[in-house]
């Protein structure tokens, strides 16, 4: 983990808007461990805990649908080679 306190890291992270929109994966994935190691801490109860997953899964659909408004606008065209022509 990235540091001392799970619990902390994970809510100072899950505000993180741009690396849900820049590694979306990678960051959620960060989420996880943290959440899994706040339980395991007892930082968190086992509800909490499921609570926390889903507000992951929120925040992965917010991404998703920031994403697809951005390129249906065309923010991305021209920016990925072979696409946007």
């Amino acid at each position: 983990m990235t540091g001392l306190d799970p619990l902390a890291d994970w809510n100072r992270r899950i505000d993180d808007r741009g690396s849900f929109l820049a590694e979306p994966e990678q960051h959620r994935q960060r989420l996880i461990d943290l959440a899994r190691a706040a339980l395991t801490e007892g930082q968190v109860c086992s509800e909490e805990f499921g609570e926390m997953l889903e507000l992951l899964d929120c925040a992965k659909i917010w991404a998703e649908v920031e994403l697809a408004e951005a390129e249906e606008i065309g923010l991305f065209v021209g920016r990925t080679p072979g696409e946007g022509k």
